[in-house]
């Protein structure tokens, strides 16, 4: 199989196994990744503070007096480095914060991640329980304010970027000297002559040409599905998947990420098909939709 060699632009980003995604794909995907840290993160501080609670308590009521007081310097340094770790992994978040702001070129006192960064530093062994405890409700209540700043953030970068990635450039993106053979909506099936309704648009093409991603996203299928033979979905921002069905041979697996105009398969006739052709699907919160709502090259009346 022939395999072609791209390099690297300064706006793309290479991933593992060779191939590139968008610098600002790869910023969402960093961003998401972060959230998904600092939920972790939160629940890390919940749980330290829930043993905090109930730990004193228990260990008044089930330790011998004498081993009280050591009982408690032990708790006192555990969630010294509790906090020690929350506060390190917080200057993280907020490094990486400032630098998706600057990247995207956004008001970085719109997304501020500069102040009320807690006070670092080691634990003196005179520190108080009470005064720990105030401690980590200031963490808590950072954490809210980042998590709240990183979703803002997200949603922002999505509109700025995801509907730039999800753009359609022409047919020929899809697949390479294609023609649109079919329409979305009712139509004779070509197996039975009867009127049936056709859930997506059909590509007619040369047997082995490369079919491209019409949009970045996550591959959430690549195998035989009933009719559709070897087909690929995949997973895109606000709710969409695209669907590539009949394929000759799949060149993507499932969880791979990736980027608009990437090949992820070649033409071919596999499931119930009668020739070389893309059968092309839009989903919708999982509803096949018309294509040409997103895609205006595959609009059945478009206009000229």
């Amino acid at each position: 199989m022939k395999h072609h060699v791209e390099t690297p632009t300064p706006y793309s980003i290479r991933l593992e196994g060779g191939f590139q995604i968008s610098y600002q794909l790869g910023l969402l995907l960093l961003l998401s990744v972060i959230i998904i840290a600092l939920s972790a993160l939160w629940g890390g501080y919940q749980l330290a503070l829930a043993k905090m609670a109930k730990q004193p308590t228990s260990m008044v009521t089930e330790s011998p007096p004498h081993k009280i007081d050591e009982l408690t310097e032990q708790h006192l340094q555990v969630l010294t480095q509790h906090i020690g770790r929350i506060e390190a992994n917080l200057m993280r978040i907020n490094a990486l914060g400032e630098r998706l702001v600057l990247s995207a070129h956004l008001d970085p006192q719109e997304f501020d991640f500069s102040h009320d960064v807690p006070v670092g530093g080691s634990f003196m062994q005179e520190n108080t329980h009470e005064e720990l405890l105030a401690t980590i409700h200031q963490l808590n209540a950072m954490l809210d304010k980042r998590y709240a700043q990183l979703m803002t953030l997200h949603q922002t970068l999505q509109m700025h970027w995801g509907q730039r990635e999800l753009s359609f450039t022409g047919i020929g993106k899809a697949v390479t000297n294609g023609w649109i053979s079919s329409f979305f909506g009712p139509r004779y099936d070509p197996f039975t002559g009867r009127k049936a309704w056709h859930s997506g648009v059909d590509i007619a093409g040369k047997e082995g040409s490369e079919i491209k991603a019409l949009a970045a996203g996550v591959v959430s299928y690549a195998n035989t599905k009933g009719g559709y033979g070897y087909v690929v979905d995949i997973k895109h921002s606000n709710g969409l998947t695209t669907r590539y069905g009949h394929n000759k041979e799949l060149l993507v697996k499932p969880g791979q990420v990736v980027r608009k105009g990437q090949t992820i398969a070649l033409l071919g006739s596999s499931g119930r098909s009668t020739g070389p052709h893309l059968h092309l699907e839009v989903h919708k919160n999982g509803q096949a939709v018309d294509p040409g709502e997103y895609f205006p090259d595959f609009k059945r009346n478009k206009s000229t």
